[in-house]
């Protein structure tokens, strides 16, 4: 086997491709591709960029803590830190699909509705509802299983994406979401096998694997949705996969934390 000195950086320049689409972090010139990035390539990054991101959540969790703020407060704050970190990119997208798949009445309307920048009842109502839903949860957690739960589904919400690709056909060719298209074996085994094993050098077996399975159960009832009400995926149906999987993976993990301490 020859070995490829290319290869450290079509690594860097993935690495910058995944952090440039899915968040609003800096990346240095000098690992920058001078070409057009490969978004399809990059695919196996995202559960890395998602580590990135909700660890920077759960450092600003326990700093806030350490601080002496009411666990209400410092998660409240890891929440938005995120959000900022990506440009409430995911946020809009679970926004926009659910105005879509709730106001539209034909796969063209609803199409057209998600597609349409503003935002309605039911995307509103969603996104509260869901920030709340993950605030309560991650406030009802000790500080060290918010964290493990912040990382893992971080990671694990961001393999989700990359399923979905592999599994899903476009619900509208022409969208931007099909520019990286369906991702190759390798970089789905890849980003399989980072999510997972983020999730369980955070939590171990037993909180990794529900984590896991949360995760998992959120992605893919998003993509089943999608796939009846829209035929397939969007941009849109991708970001609201990243965050119903990160609720459900969290909710498994509040219940199983629930089960121990009783």
């Amino acid at each position: 086997m020859t070995h490829d000195p290319s290869f450290p950086m079509k690594v860097a320049h993935d690495l910058a491709a995944g952090f440039m689409l899915l968040t609003r972090i800096p990346v240095p010139a000098t690992i920058q591709s001078t070409s057009t990035p490969d978004l399809k390539r990059s695919l196996w990054t995202y559960p890395l960029v998602g580590t990135v991101v909700s660890g920077s959540g759960a450092a600003v969790l326990y700093a806030a803590t350490a601080l002496g703020l009411p666990m209400t407060a410092a998660v409240l704050l890891a929440m938005a830190s995120t959000i900022w970190l990506t440009g409430a990119f995911h946020e809009d997208g679970l926004a926009d699909m659910a105005d879509g798949l709730g106001g539209g009445q034909t796969v063209e309307k609803k199409l057209e509705i998600m597609h349409d920048s503003r935002l309605g009842t039911y995307g509103t109502a969603t996104l509260v509802m869901v920030l709340l839903l993950k605030a309560t949860i991650l406030s009802s957690l000790t500080i060290s299983q918010a964290i493990i739960g912040m990382v893992a589904t971080g990671a694990l919400s961001r393999m989700g994406i990359v399923l979905l690709l592999w599994i899903l056909p476009p619900a509208r060719p022409e969208s931007l979401a099909t520019v990286a298209g369906k991702p190759g074996p390798a970089a789905l085994v890849v980003a399989l096998a980072t999510g997972i094993s983020i999730a369980f050098v955070c939590g171990g077996y037993s909180m990794g694997g529900v984590v896991i399975t949360g995760t998992l159960i959120g992605t893919l009832f998003t993509g089943l949705l999608a796939y009846r009400q829209i035929g397939g995926f969007t941009g849109d149906v991708l970001g609201a996969s990243q965050q119903i999987s990160e609720l459900v993976g969290l909710l498994a993990l509040l219940g199983l934390a629930s089960i121990f301490s009783a």
